[in-house]
């Protein structure tokens, strides 16, 4: 009976130390912005949206995301009257391939301000700051990414409609290399 156990206890090790062993998570791998383009309804406009692109390294082209972070620096600009002192953004995967030297309000989309994937939508709460660090999970956008790569065509962010508040993102120029729009990305391999 002391050995049954026994057997069973090590045969339970085993199993477990294999199934640790099949999952290796990596990472972090950080996914600097490729292209970007900054539009808005008019010029002046306080509700700029930020377009970005980003190319993918193919050593992720057959993983599982585990987590992903889209992260930058900004000049968040938040009324006084608010008084959190904080806006919201949202963060989505744009549905149509787009390119800087051309893209603007109403072109190339099908609706003003970018075709965008509504079921991606992603929110963060950030406050008033001239050098806010912005950090917006994007996992299942990066995930999707990998299994359908022609649908890369980037992510948009601006703050959300009807909520007070602006947003300036660093961008080349403007700011550190760590301060420019990067992904970060820790992942794990898929089993074979």
């Amino acid at each position: 009976m002391l050995q049954t156990r026994a057997v069973a206890v090590f045969m339970m090790v085993a199993i477990t130390f294999c199934v640790a062993q099949e999952v290796m998570a990596i990472g972090p791998v950080v996914v600097p912005y490729s292209e970007f383009a900054v539009i808005a309804p008019d010029t002046g406009s306080m509700k700029p949206r930020v377009l970005l692109t980003f190319h993918l390294p193919d050593a992720l082209s057959d993983v599982e995301i585990d987590d992903a972070h889209l992260r930058f620096s900004a000049r968040v600009d938040v009324p006084l009257f608010v008084p959190t002192g904080q806006t919201l953004l949202r963060c989505s995967a744009i549905s149509t391939a787009w390119a800087p030297s051309t893209v603007g309000w109403d072109f190339p989309w099908d609706s003003p301000g970018g075709v965008l994937d509504e079921a991606s939508l992603r929110n963060a709460v950030v406050a008033r700051g001239e050098h806010t660090e912005v950090r917006i999970r994007v996992a299942d956008i990066l995930q999707h990414w990998i299994d359908s790569p022609s649908r890369n065509f980037g992510l948009a962010v601006a703050c959300a409609d009807g909520v007070p508040g602006g947003l300036w993102v660093s961008l080349p120029g403007e700011g550190s290399r760590r301060d420019m729009p990067s992904i970060e990305i820790h992942y794990s391999l898929r089993d074979r």
